[in-house]
């Protein structure tokens, strides 16, 4: 049969990925601000800062 394939547990942790919708708080989260103001720049510009973090 099929489930002899199909890991339980990952199978599980799918489902509550997608439902877990009800256990979000029911607050209302402010707009991030300060964005606008920073400058339009290339992908490659972007993350230099980070570069040295990733691994080649």
């Amino acid at each position: 049969m099929a489930t002899k394939y199909v890991d339980i547990d990952e199978e599980q942790t799918h489902t509550q990925r997608f439902s877990d919708i009800a256990e979000e708080p029911c607050r209302m989260l402010m707009p991030i601000q300060g964005y606008e103001e920073k400058p339009l720049v290339t992908l490659e510009e972007a993350v230099e800062p980070i570069v040295s973090y990733v691994p080649d």
